[in-house]
């Protein structure tokens, strides 16, 4: 695991940096070093795959404590580990890092490389492990993407917004045409191999701000902010076309599937009052044929 696992380094000593690199790289672990404090929280602000930061206490610009404190504004302890370092022997050092948000300390001249692996594993097994349980409590099991609990989690917030604000927004509902012929034809393991690549075109045909979710099933529910009606049509008849389009692969077995979408695109109130509506049009696009998009009709203008 340790090769997927990136370490943060925050020194101004390219020394102290160095030996910090070459010691976690015996250990597989990925290294990014900063010797300017705040281009680390840059950083931070980007990118949400680092474990663990390691960070000394003299710095120029920022010093470990407020460097410590910028970082528990952006991540809990439960999302990125921290452990303080200084080559002063300051009986307080320890105590002001954790009070500050670290997890850890370690007085340079006296570590030795055996503590400094393990006090490293330590704190990024433990982010790791709350990774992981996140991961269960919110993702499908199979195909990764949310699970329903979740998507109501995620999504009555962005609702609730959407409405006070007038914006723009559809919620989508859309089932995999004949999936238990695909079952009862070549096992479930083509099935959920069929889910699976579903589940990937949906999420990876949408931005980072629009939330996609296994309902139950071969269903699964879209929700996007600041779409209209004509780029709906646009996005989900190209969305049809390419699952259409898509050979899956399993084994050697090519198997293509099609999919029904209903789509609403009406302001509710109520999320649950969107989701059912566009249950509607689901049921009468997989009625009127099946491998097509419904839409709700435009509401007229209420005076």
């Amino acid at each position: 695991i340790n090769p997927r696992v990136k370490i943060a380094l925050a020194d101004d000593s390219k020394t102290s940096l160095r030996i910090m690199s070459t010691l976690l790289s015996v250990h597989k672990y990925q290294t990014l070093q900063f010797n300017d404090p705040l281009v680390l929280i840059e950083h931070l602000k980007q990118h949400r795959d680092i474990k663990l930061v390691i960070t000394d206490y003299d710095m120029p610009a920022m010093n470990g404590y407020d460097l410590t404190k910028n970082i528990r504004r952006l991540y809990s302890k439960q999302e990125l580990a921290i452990i303080g370092m200084s080559a002063r022997d300051d009986v307080l050092m320890s105590a002001n890092f954790l009070k500050y948000g670290a997890d850890d300390f370690i007085i340079k001249q006296s570590f030795l490389a055996e503590e400094f692996y393990l006090r490293v594993a330590v704190n990024t097994s433990r982010v790791i492990e709350y990774e992981k349980l996140t991961t269960a409590a919110t993702k499908d099991f199979l195909t990764g993407v949310n699970n329903r609990r979740h998507f109501y989690e995620l999504v009555e917030v962005m609702h609730s917004s959407a409405v006070r604000h007038s914006t723009p927004v559809a919620c989508a509902l859309v089932d995999i045409d004949h999936f238990k012929q695909v079952n009862d034809t070549y096992g479930h393991q083509v099935g959920d191999a069929v889910l699976t690549k579903v589940a990937q075109i949906l999420q990876s045909s949408v931005r980072k701000s629009d939330v996609v979710a296994r309902f139950g099933g071969e269903e699964f529910c879209m929700y996007m902010v600041g779409i209209n009606r004509d780029n709906s049509e646009i996005f989900f008849d190209k969305l049809l076309k390419r699952i259409e389009g898509t050979v899956i692969d399993i084994d050697g077995l090519e198997v293509k599937v099609t999919v029904s979408i209903g789509v609403n695109i009406n302001h509710h109130h109520v999320l649950d009052s969107m989701i059912e509506i566009a249950d509607k049009c689901l049921y009468e696009a997989k009625e009127t044929g099946r491998n097509k998009v419904v839409i709700t009709p435009e509401e007229p203008d209420k005076a």
